[in-house]
């Protein structure tokens, strides 16, 4: 297995790290119903507990053979960057993005005074959710950010000067699948870059548009479908076009005048 079948989810790993039986499982879900017993049991787990529970994985294809979009994947990643850098994960992606782009409000784990920042998500009977402050290695690589951080992010992402952003955005596996990103084209066939993300209460989606160097970032802090983000983004993308290209006007001479 190679990392670049870890960064494009083409590992054949089981979807979760622990597998469980059926009845342990339906006794955590009972035992783990309040949001906040779930997030302290999942800070419970280390690397170390990742490391052990390896040993137990079985393959479901041969690594790089198939796609399967999982978080495991991502989360031995983490353990691979800690190893080579030799420091954890939380302050090697908080230092980077801070002083590479800028995102001084992007991090993994935030304190109480940020957490009191959270926006509040709302599931799918409008039930107001607590945030999963993840702040053991369960966590992986779920960051908290804002809507100007992303869109700085968006813009880093835009002007590739960093040589790892410009690869990232290179197809890894097949023509729609980067280091870390989904590559496709929209309805009227311009290519796009983008990610979707969910956790209970919330959806978002971040997508850019290089060859108009444009970008959106769309966050909705309730369980709406992720299809449906989808189609905010393509219906402001439209909106875009629309108004940055309007309907020419005929000129002196019988000319169509546009105007940008």
């Amino acid at each position: 297995m190679r990392l670049v079948d870890l960064a494009t989810h083409t590992s054949g790993l089981p979807s979760t790290a622990r597998q469980y039986s059926k009845e342990k499982k339906a006794r955590l879900e009972k035992e783990h119903a309040d949001l906040g017993v779930r997030i302290a049991h999942y800070n419970r787990y280390t690397a170390d507990s990742l490391l052990q529970d390896m040993h137990t994985f079985t393959l479901s294809t041969k690594p790089g053979a198939a796609y399967r979009y999982q978080n495991l994947d991502v989360l031995i990643l983490q353990l691979v960057l800690e190893r080579a850098y030799q420091k954890p994960y939380e302050q090697l992606i908080t230092q980077f993005v801070q002083s590479r782009f800028g995102m001084k409000d992007t991090k993994r784990v935030l304190s109480a005074q940020e957490q009191a920042r959270f926006a509040t998500g709302y599931d799918e009977t409008l039930r107001a959710q607590t945030h999963a402050n993840y702040t053991g290695y369960w966590g992986g690589s779920t960051m908290c950010s804002t809507p100007a951080d992303l869109l700085t992010y968006v813009r880093a992402n835009l002007a590739e000067k960093e040589p790892a952003v410009k690869l990232a955005h290179q197809p890894a596996w097949g023509t729609s699948i980067g280091l870390g990103w989904m590559l496709d084209t929209d309805p009227d066939g311009q290519r796009r870059i983008f990610h979707n993300g969910h956790s209970i209460g919330f959806n978002t989606r971040c997508v850019m548009y290089p060859g108009q160097q444009a970008g959106f970032v769309v966050l909705v802090n309730e369980a709406i479908s992720q299809t449906r983000v989808t189609e905010m983004e393509e219906y402001l993308k439209q909106e875009l076009d629309r108004v940055a290209t309007p309907a020419a006007k005929p000129g002196k001479a019988g000319k169509s005048v546009g105007r940008r």
